[in-house]
């Protein structure tokens, strides 16, 4: 199944939007809303996590 991490500039709810298909995560779900950069993203590669989602213009 895909993973997908919605970063905290995304509105939470949105993950209901996604079909069955995909496995979908918040940066609060995981506890992960304090982490930056680097950080989030060695997360995500420990996770498995298949995409990260964030608003257009934010630098990772």
């Amino acid at each position: 199944m895909t993973t997908i991490l919605l970063d905290e500039n995304l509105p939470a709810p949105l993950k209901k939007d996604f079909s069955d298909a995909f496995l979908v995560f918040t940066v609060y779900d995981k506890g992960w809303q304090s982490k930056k950069n680097g950080a989030l993203l060695q997360a995500i590669d420990e996770e498995g996590i298949d995409f990260l989602m964030k608003l257009a213009g934010e630098k990772l």
